[in-house]
């Protein structure tokens, strides 16, 4: 019968007479380096050569190991010929300034089987820039690319892709005296629109959850070719000032797949605001494209729109009839609400003659619209879903 038992130990009892090890089986998949920063982790896979039980432990004592919901100094585990299990090795040492070899070491019978070996220790540096798109006038990203001199065949997406949030890659930009912080998910930092060239120092870096760690700046010099906006694009300079430049960088890197897909990057990075829904509303009247970037929006932000045109007097209140707090705003005869999409809000309307009232629900797949005639009435519509309908009571 195949089995595999896991118990946890102490590493001194673990530890016994050490003989060269034994091409029995080994560990696998394992990263050659990790960061030296407390909470840095690798998962290496033993694969047993023949029946045992085998005692696993990291040779330099700074570390926990863990598999199967056990953790330890050191790990015991039964294993059938054939069979592997994954052990996760989370460093628990001081932070190291140079490369130190480390090795998850197996034993049976108090005899070294085998062992994997890695270094703690990176230093991540920046490499190249690249700025997919600079607009005149316009806040524009720049992306980093990143390796580890000392490791330079090392993936170092793969490293990160498996330290979760107890490690992450840190850094800024500076420009003069100024400094922008780096996206350390997607590493890249935003300009502001007066920057088109300059020396640029990017500094990188790991950090633990627990402790910082070095940054290595490197200075490249930046020239930007800057594009002009055609004129059916003009509306995006209506995203200044009304977003956080930074969002607005990564949408306008987003731009060349498509007005949606700017949106939506807007949407993920930046909150709802009065201003934010003033510059959305404008845009509604000025286009395909300018619709479609609204939609994005509302898609990445997880928000629905509803926007009153002139002849009305409006009242944006939640479905118990209490004001609706979120933002809402008047511009140019228009009223427009933003709410996340699985509320819904309540507009209390009161025609004041002047024109026939246009009422629209904007979603990510589209719009719904109603207009009612001229005239002095009063109604309430619910905005809901995808749909506007006249709940009981109104007229």
């Amino acid at each position: 019968m195949r089995r595999l038992r896991i118990r946890a130990g102490l590493l001194a009892l673990a530890l016994g007479l050490l003989v060269p090890g034994w091409a029995w089986g080994d560990f696998r998949f394992y990263l050659p380096a990790i960061p030296a920063v407390p909470g840095a982790v690798n998962r290496l896979v033993l694969v047993a050569p023949r029946d045992g039980t085998y005692v696993i432990y990291p040779s330099s004592g700074d570390a926990t190991l863990s598999a199967k919901g056990v953790s330890g100094e050191a790990l015991e585990v039964s294993l059938a010929k054939g069979d592997s299990v994954e052990i996760t090795y989370t460093y628990r040492g001081p932070m190291e300034v140079s490369p130190v070899r480390e090795a998850v070491v197996a034993q049976e019978g108090g005899v070294e089987v085998f062992r994997g070996e890695f270094d703690l220790g990176m230093r991540v540096e920046a490499r190249s820039l690249q700025v997919p798109m600079a607009i005149r006038g316009m806040p524009r990203l720049v992306r980093v690319e990143a390796y580890d001199p000392l490791h330079p065949s090392l993936d170092l997406g793969m490293v990160m892709g498996i330290q979760g949030d107890a490690v992450r890659l840190s850094g800024a930009a500076e420009v003069g005296e100024r400094v922008f912080p780096m996206d350390h998910r997607e590493l890249g930092f935003v300009l502001p629109g007066d920057v088109v060239s300059g020396d640029v120092t990017v500094s990188l870096g790991f950090r633990s959850s627990a402790l910082g760690g070095a940054l290595t700046p490197v200075r490249f010099r930046l020239n930007l070719k800057e594009t002009e906006l055609p004129p059916e694009w003009q509306f995006l300079y209506g995203l200044n000032g009304a977003f956080d430049p930074a969002a607005v960088g990564w949408a306008m890197a987003s731009l060349p797949k498509g007005a949606m897909e700017a949106g939506q990057e807007l949407g993920r990075r930046s909150k709802p605001t009065v201003q934010a829904l003033e510059a959305l509303g404008a845009m509604l009247q000025k286009g395909a494209a300018a619709e479609a970037l609204v939609s994005g929006y509302l898609k990445g932000s997880g928000q629905c729109l509803a926007a009153v045109g002139p002849g009305a007097r409006v009242k944006v209140l939640r479905p118990d009839g209490t004001p609706y707090g979120g933002p809402v705003s008047s511009l140019s005869g228009w009223t427009y609400v933003l709410f996340p999409q699985r509320d819904r809000v309540v507009l209390r309307l009161e025609g004041d003659g002047s024109a026939p009232v246009r009422v629209i629900k904007l979603l990510p797949e589209g719009r719904v619209e109603r207009t009612y005639p001229s005239g002095t009435w009063r109604r309430e519509v619910e905005v809901l879903g995808s749909s506007l309908k006249h709940p009981k009571g109104g007229r």
